[in-house]
């Protein structure tokens, strides 16, 4: 991340990965934490209204 302290400063690099007991976070770990989530929720259905159309998952062609 780059910052600036004031509008006329130059830009300083500034880390966002946490030093624990002296060692730094994965940056594996870091890139990991910033890709986006899956859009994509499936609530709990009961067995017995699984095969029912209207819980089916949605393809992609459907939205």
């Amino acid at each position: 991340m780059q910052r600036r302290k004031g509008p006329s400063d130059d830009l300083e690099e500034n880390g966002l990965r946490r030093k624990i007991d002296g060692v730094l976070t994965e940056s594996a770990k870091v890139e990991r934490m910033y890709i986006p989530m899956p859009n994509v929720v499936r609530k709990y259905i009961p067995e017995e209204l699984q095969l029912e159309p209207m819980y089916k998952v949605l393809t992609t062609e459907q939205g």
